[in-house]
């Protein structure tokens, strides 16, 4: 009995020893950012950051080794992470120049093991700002007098910049006749790719040939842009209809009154 005593606590006094690691990893281990305009925001990129140790991490911030990227949001703990949890940052490219621009942004944190780095690429272009209707006017069927008929028009940012609206105006011989959302749906600064799709309403106050111009001003090239707008008023028509066209009345006996059937 001593003998196996004394086995089992060599046994114990000889196992090994698990060692607390803290470790961070991060995924993907590089983000490319879409080309964007100078001054510009792009879409953001986001990252996994893992705790892969055995122990809590507590989280730092992401270095970031270039003004041309920062972190936009995220939700990484500002106290600790938990072995296994995840948690995610999100990063923008706002570039500063044209060009090609690559940078570094490592996690930092009171991990045991090296901190781990992110490569960041994004392009840097010359901003553009136009606008472009769709379609480039608008031609109303005829349209009775005092009655509406209303179009879509698409205005969409095709440059590579936000653009800054600043006036929508109707003008010409016939303005009165047409209306539409003067607030540019609410949203004066239109970024790439984004637009208003403005309802353009006709009611024509008299017969024959009705025209305006719809204008949109901003910051954008060839400011202002113009829409012609046209229809065509036609005066309403009343017309008295009788039905049947004709009523026979059976024979009737002089001094009867007859009736018809049905």
């Amino acid at each position: 009995m001593p003998c196996v005593i004394a086995m089992a606590l060599a046994s114990c006094a000889s196992a090994p020893q698990i060692a607390l690691v803290g470790r961070l990893t991060v995924t993907p281990n590089a983000l490319t950012f879409q080309d964007t305009a100078v001054g510009e925001t792009s879409p953001e990129g986001a990252l996994l950051v893992t705790n892969a140790g055995n122990i809590a991490v507590k989280f730092d911030r992401a270095a970031i080794g270039s003004a041309d990227f920062v972190t936009s949001s995220g939700d990484c703990p500002v106290s600790t992470l938990a072995p296994g949890a995840t948690c995610s940052l999100r990063l923008v490219f706002t570039p500063k120049t044209t060009g090609l621009r690559t940078t570094t942004a490592t996690i930092l944190s009171d991990a045991t093991t090296a901190a781990p780095s992110v490569t960041l690429t994004g392009n840097g272009i010359v901003p553009t700002k136009v606008l472009t209707p769709t379609p480039a006017a608008l031609n109303f069927s005829d349209t009775v007098v005092g009655t509406g008929a209303r179009q879509d028009l698409l205005v969409l940012n095709t440059g590579t910049a936000t653009v800054k609206v600043s006036a929508v105006g109707l003008s010409g011989p016939n303005a009165s006749d047409f209306l539409t959302d003067t607030s540019f749906c609410g949203e004066p600064a239109t970024p790439s790719g984004t637009g208003c799709t403005l309802s353009v309403s006709f009611t024509p106050s008299a017969p024959g040939p009705r025209s305006a111009t719809l204008t949109i001003t901003s910051d954008a090239t060839g400011s202002p842009l113009n829409v012609k707008l046209t229809g065509k008023g036609v005066a309403p028509t009343k017309i008295l209809s009788v039905t049947p066209k004709a009523i026979n009345f059976p024979d009737t006996a002089v001094g009867e009154v007859g009736v018809t059937s049905g």
